[in-house]
Order: structure tokens, then sequence, then C-alpha cells
């Protein structure tokens, strides 16, 4: 998929952009970076009451939650009041605007329908996501800048093993560059290695690459 990009991006001369492709350094691509990039992007006023914001006040909210699955990418982040993505909670952005439009008396009934319906998806269909965004890549072919003193089986793996046990799939998917250079989901990467599942849902952010040869 074609990730929202900003015209021009220097991030600390660890990330650039050249012809429409962001080319960053391995390690650079992290939650903060992605929360600059979607600044940059939509700027820093509240994406849902329009209140401008300070720096100080800018929350960045998830328009599909992560909760359903909802990645870390531009396409899915915007700048936020703290009030505003407070109440939206595990709504999606068509769900809480349909929210805010609705007579304060339904209000309540409306939220409660929407989150039972994001729980059955969760349950029986996997991600409340846009088809298009993912796609299926086998674990084999994943390139990853393995740490060996890194640990993975921590906390983090217990919540995917716990969530695999219950939901059947895995809680997110995994992102890559346009080489298939893991950015995000090592962890899961790493559960369904460990539990013989060979082909995992990937978003594949086909104008970001990793400069490995610099």
């Amino acid at each position: 998929m074609i990730i929202e990009l900003p015209k021009k991006f220097d991030y600390e001369s660890k990330a650039k952009m050249e012809d429409g492709v962001l080319k960053i350094l391995p390690g650079a691509y992290s939650h903060s970076f992605m929360n600059e990039l979607t600044i940059a992007i939509k700027g820093k006023t509240c994406w849902y009451c329009g209140r401008k914001l300070l720096n100080s006040d800018i929350t960045i909210d998830h328009l599909y939650p992560q909760d359903l699955g909802g990645p870390y990418i531009t396409n899915n982040l915007a700048p936020t009041c703290s009030e505003c993505n407070g109440r939206k909670g595990n709504m999606t952005e068509r769900q809480y605007r349909n929210w805010l439009a609705a007579p304060p008396k339904q209000k309540s009934e409306i939220r409660k329908r929407f989150l039972v319906s994001n729980m059955r998806q969760k349950r029986n269909k996997g991600y409340y996501l846009p088809r298009e965004w993912i796609t299926t890549r086998k674990i084999d072919n994943i390139l990853v800048n393995f740490i060996m003193s890194e640990s993975y089986f921590g906390k983090r793996y217990k919540k995917i093993e716990s969530f695999y046990q219950e939901f059947g799939h895995l809680p997110h998917p995994i992102i890559v560059d346009r080489n298939n250079y893991l950015l995000d989901g090592f962890i899961q990467l790493m559960f369904a290695k460990n539990n013989g599942i060979t082909r995992i849902p990937t978003i594949v952010l086909d104008n970001v690459e990793v400069i490995l040869n610099r």
C-alpha cells in the first residue's frame, strides 16, 4: 500500500524523501517517528473538533483502533485533542463521527452497538481494516535486523499468545518496507515462527525503503 507522506521531511538525518519514496536507516522507524510524520502531513489541528493544538496538547489517534488491528502508519493516524481521543475510545473514525452526530439520548445505545459489532468482527473475521491494506508474506521472506540480546518471551509475547488462543489469529499485521524489511511486529513474527505459522498478515509500505548499504 502507499502510505501518506509529506513532500519534504528530514528526521535527524535518519530519513528523507527521495522521488516520492521515504528512505530510512535501519532502526529509524518507530511510533514517535510515525507521530512526527503524521503531524507533518495533517498539522496541529484536532482531527475531530477542529481545535488548534499546541505541541503539548497533541495526542495521536488510531482511526482504526489498535484493538481492532489498527497499524501505526500515517494513513491510520491523526492528531487529536485528548478529549476527542478519550471519547472515541475503541470506535473507528466513521463510528465516532456518527456517534458525534447522534441525538444525546441515543449516544449510549449507539456506542454500545458499535462496540458489540467491533468485537464480533474481531472474533469472527479478524482485523477491522480495509482489505486493500493487508496481504500476506511467508515469514522466511521477511528481512529482520535481529538483536541477539533481545528477549521476546515476555509480557508482549504472552499477550499475543493469549490473543491467538482466544481469537485464532494474530492481533495486528506486521509492517514491512517495499523490500520486505521488517519495520514493526518483531514479537508477532517470532510467535508465528515458534508456532509453525508459515504465512503472516502483512502491510507492505510500497513507498518506504530501508537503506541497508549507506
